[in-house]
């Protein structure tokens, strides 16, 4: 409204207002979207109308360059009929429309520089895809359905083209399958249901047969996609019958549904608490057809979990009273019962849990004790650790008794928790909880490993002792400790140790049983444990008489065989000062030397890498490489054997080894796939023996690589391997060579599995053989500077394996070896080691091996224990070993005597081209007290400095001797003056 201020022309009579104001009221005008807000994101750039018959149609241009044609209608929506891209450019909004009263009409529209002429009816009708579009296409289009096609008329010259009726299409229906006695809801899904030329859904004529009966139709659930109707029970049950939706005039067909017989099979568990919530699962098959489940337990409903086509799961009501109930499952119409009943317990009751505290990495077995806890086969544990906010949940198992379950604790080692800390326990059975109980986590155990197997008897002596720390009482109480798989019984806690006892039924065993801590993750095996069989002294006096005989028979032999050879006279049996080796039976070796078909990488002193023989002493071997040691005669091991030692030579090997490698663990076999060397990859020349020994033979070999390439190789059986336990040790030993990257260090190659045979070590070929017998070699002369640089080599090897925690047990010149730089390489460790029967060597400790006594640490002599500091004892050997030329240590020692000479505090002399400072780390190497021996880092470091500052072209010669040829100990005496008196007169 707008006051508007007015002037009077007449304004003369006496009583006229001098102002006139008049009132305007104006009406704005309502914008009206005949296309009712479809085009509200879209730049129409131009629009022209025309009329067919009672119509009014809109041509549309965008700035996109899209054409559009849409009737226009103010009493209902309507969408675009056309549209298609006509340019890149807009559509201009100067349009020309001409004819549009006739059949050709058309339009002309301008995009960019291009004019587009389009007929008014519309480019055509094939872009409506389906039946029900194309006839309520708008009339002046002409558009008709034929062959499953949209199409004019002159279009359709070979089928039926219609414009009033479309027949309807199926792309699904659920469920495909029903019982056979019906009352399952069926939902077609498809396109032009109830179709009618006035848009609307209309089901007067639409049918649906399923094998030959009605549907019946469901019209408040249907509409024009969707068709929802009552399957009938079956008259002629099978599978994908003849199905049909019609609309009077045709019908279309369809043979994706089929009637079925459900069946039930069985049910599991057949038991649970009457509280219920036990997850019952039904067994049996078409357990899915249909649409609605419903399964009782008596008359109670049971809660579905969820349905497949061979089972059904639920969790079961509550009943009062624990007795047997039928279970009935019901498939919309069809009603099946189980042939088995559901049977109601007392509810469990835990009393307490046992013992109350696991170690930090869990594994611990506890015990919970209580009533009625055998009503539930899955009961579970579930442990709440208030610090994290989380729990943690364990399946338990039944032990034989109703009133005891055994529930394995998890580890919580992940978590940043400062043991010790308290949780709280409780158990599910099914729908019953526990109440709660206190439990404890403490610190992990450090338990001391075995370095040897431990003998036990089948008598009272079955009790192991375990040492350790940090072993707490009640924790350890949990199954822990595992002696062949089986719980460690009766156990004790001392001060620094454990107690128990090997189980009964373990006793009867013949083969190494582990000894180990059990976690949740992993187990550790702490050693191993042997069952001493009982002696039987039933033969002993028959075996006696026997035996005498055969000495008897045996002495006339080796005197006759003594006789009758013609060996030269060795010399005297006294070992001399000097640097000569005197084994009698060296020359022989070295005779074979020359005439053997091996080549280089032969040592006459040593086995493996570094011993031969002549081909016909020994038996002919087998294709898979196994082989014999030389038969002698026993005259002829005398010399072989050390002075005061008795032992004879290893036993013969097994020739037929035949291990199934397919019975491995299947994630151990996956572990070492590096390691291993497929047999297509690897020759082995068994004519070529480069050496035997204890464990088998080594022999020359070729390794093909991945680029065809061959490698010269050395290939070593190891025939005393001959169960799947110990080839599982093998191959875990490979997977630690496998890793050994140092150039003086032996590496590993690899190792072969054959389907027949002993496992085979691949190792790189040493062109000059062993160091000892490289510096033994009188053509061979090296200086004093030299061999001072082969002990920096091996400090360093040693440097590396001790980072890498790894002990050698045997280092010594002999396993040393050289390749064809020169370069030395620690060896015979792990897989390459062997056992050797020579002078060096005696039977010294409990299980009968071989020890390199002369090699050893006072403490490993005394304990058989090695570490890394007995190691740098061996070291200092070694170095005098170099600084002699490969003298035999102790000479004038006998083996079991050793022990003794050093506890008086006396050592190896200096030799005579040793420097001083070098003499000196040696002494170091041999100090008494293991902690008082330099690291391997620290003798590198003095060795560099001893090696780089030595002058002068000095050579040693073989038969080098001592400087200090007084006896002198360079360390107190650690034996009592009685002893020493009477090792002084001893000696």
């Amino acid at each position: 409204f707008i006051f508007k201020q007015a002037f009077s022309r007449n304004a003369s009579y006496c009583r006229a207002q001098d102002d006139e104001y008049r009132l305007e009221v104006t009406t704005p005008l309502q914008r009206v979207d005949l296309f009712m807000g479809q085009f509200n994101n879209v730049l129409l750039t131009s629009i022209s109308v025309f009329t067919k018959g009672n119509l009014t149609v809109a041509n549309l241009g965008t700035a996109e360059g899209r054409f559009m044609q849409i009737v226009v209608s103010r009493s209902e929506p309507t969408s675009p009929h056309v549209s298609f891209q006509l340019d890149s450019h807009p559509v201009s909004p100067q349009v020309v429309v001409e004819n549009s009263l006739a059949d050709d009409g058309y339009t002309l529209v301008v995009t960019g520089k291009k004019i587009t002429r389009i007929p008014l009816k519309g480019p055509g009708c094939h872009h409506f895809r389906s039946c029900s579009q194309c006839l309520l296409a708008p009339a002046f289009m002409q558009c008709g359905w034929c062959s499953q096609q949209c199409l004019r008329s002159p279009e359709c010259p070979g089928g039926t083209w219609t414009q009033e009726t479309c027949l309807p299409r199926v792309y699904e229906i659920l469920p495909s399958s029903a019982p056979l006695e019906g009352g399952t809801k069926l939902t077609l899904c498809g396109w032009d249901f109830g179709f009618s030329k006035n848009n609307r859904f209309e089901l007067k004529n639409t049918v649906v047969h399923i094998g030959g009966q009605i549907c019946a139709l469901e019209a408040k659930s249907s509409n024009k996609n969707k068709l929802e109707c009552t399957v009938p029970a079956a008259k002629n049950p099978g599978f994908n019958i003849s199905s049909s939706v019609s609309v009077g005039h045709g019908k279309t067909l369809f043979n994706t549904f089929s009637y079925v017989n459900p069946v039930i099979t069985s049910i599991s568990p057949t038991y649970g608490p009457k509280s219920g919530g036990t997850l019952l699962t039904i067994a049996g098959k078409y357990l899915n057809s249909g649409k609605s489940k419903r399964i009782f337990v008596g008359e109670k409903p049971c809660t579905l979990k969820s349905v497949s086509v061979s089972t059904v799961e639920c969790y079961t009501p509550a009943q009062r009273l624990p007795q047997e109930y039928p279970v009935r499952v019901g498939i919309d119409g069809a009603v099946r019962d189980a042939s088995g009943h559901f049977t109601y317990r007392e509810d469990p009751v835990v009393l307490k849990i046992h013992p109350a505290k696991s170690f930090l990495s869990g594994g611990s077995t506890i015990t919970a004790q209580g009533i009625n806890l055998n009503s539930v086969c899955f009961p579970q544990m579930v442990i709440t650790v208030p610090k994290l906010g989380m729990n943690f949940s364990v399946a338990c198992s039944h032990r034989s008794s109703s009133e005891i379950i055994c529930c394995t604790t998890p580890s919580l080692k992940a978590f940043d928790l400062q043991p010790p800390f308290v949780t709280k326990v409780f158990f599910i059975f099914d729908g019953v909880s526990s109440l709660y109980f206190d439990f404890d986590y403490v610190n992990n155990p450090v338990f001391k490993h075995f370095e040897k197997p431990v003998f036990i008897s089948r008598g009272n002596q079955n009790i192991l002792e375990i040492k350790g720390n940090y072993i707490d009482s009640e924790a350890v109480k949990g199954e822990v400790l595992k002696v062949g798989n089986k719980s460690c019984e009766n156990l004790l806690l001392q001060s620094e140790s454990i107690l128990c006892t090997v189980p009964r039924d373990l006793l009867k065993s013949n083969r190494e049983l582990n000894i180990e801590w059990r976690q949740e993750v992993l187990s550790t095996v702490i050693g191993k444990v042997l069952v001493r069989q009982d002696q039987n002294f039933t033969g002993l006096i028959a075996g006696v008489v026997s035996t005498s005989i055969l000495i008897f028979i045996f002495l006339v032999f080796f005197l006759w065989r003594r006789k009758k050879k013609q060996i030269k006279d060795v010399g005297s049996d006294l070992v001399r000062y000097d640097g000569r080796v005197h084994t009698p039976h060296l020359d022989r070796l070295v005779s074979a030397r020359s005439v053997s078909p091996t080549t280089e990488m032969v040592s006459s002193e040593s086995v493996d890498y570094r011993s031969t023989f002549l081909e016909d002493q020994f038996p002919s071997m087998s294709q898979n490489g196994s082989c014999r040691p030389a038969q002698y005669p026993h005259s002829d091991l005398s010399p072989i054997l050390s002075s005061g030692d008795s032992d004879l030579a290893s036993p013969l090997l097994q020739t037929n080894v035949h291990i199934d490698i397919s019975a491995l663990n299947p994630d151990l076999v996956k572990e070492v796939q590096h390691v291993v060397i497929g047999a297509d990859s690897l020759i082995v020349h068994f004519s070529e023996v480069i050496g035997r020994g204890h464990f088998g033979c080594v022999y020359h070999g070729t390794l093909l690589d991945n680029d065809g390439r061959k490698i010269h190789c050395a290939v070593k059986s190891l025939n005393r391997i001959t169960d799947l336990e110990e080839v599982a040790q093998f191959l875990k030993e490979g997977i630690i060579m496998k890793d050994f990257t140092h150039p003086n260090v032996l590496s590993l190659l690899g190792i072969c599995l054959p389907n027949e045979g002993s496992p085979l070590v691949v190792l790189p070929y040493m062109k000059h053989g062993d160091l000892r017998n490289f510096i033994r070699n009188e053509t061979h002369n090296p200086t004093v500077k030299d061999l001072i640089g082969f002990g920096l080599q091996v400090a360093k090897g040693m440097k590396y394996l001790a980072s890498k925690k790894f002990v050698h047990r045997d280092l010594a010149a002999r396993n040393c070896m050289l390749d064809e730089k020169f370069t030395v390489k620690v060896a015979d460790f792990g897989l390459a080691r062997d056992v050797y029967d020579k002078e060096y060597y005696s039977v010294h400790n409990k299980t009968g091996a071989k020890l390199p006594v002369k090699w050893m640490a006072l403490e490993s002599l005394q304990t058989q224990k090695f570490t890394t500091k007995s190691d740098v004892w061996s070291f200092g050997v070694l170095l005098w070993e170099l600084m002699t030329r490969g003298a035999p240590p102790y000479p004038d020692v006998n083996s079991f005597d050793i022990t003794v000479y050093l506890l008086q505090g006396r050592r190896l002399l200096q030799p005579e081209y040793c420097p001083d400072p070098l003499y000196e780390v040696m002494l170091k190497c041999w100090h008494p007290k293991p902690e008082m021996r330099p690291a391997f880092s620290e003798l590198v470091s003095k060795i560099s400095t001893i090696f780089s500052t030595f002058i002068g072209e000095h050579y040693v010669h073989v038969n080098a001797t001592y400087v200090n040829v007084k006896c002198i100990a360079p360390y107190p005496s650690l034996l009592s003056s009685q002893d020493n008196t009477d090792m002084d007169v001893d000696t």
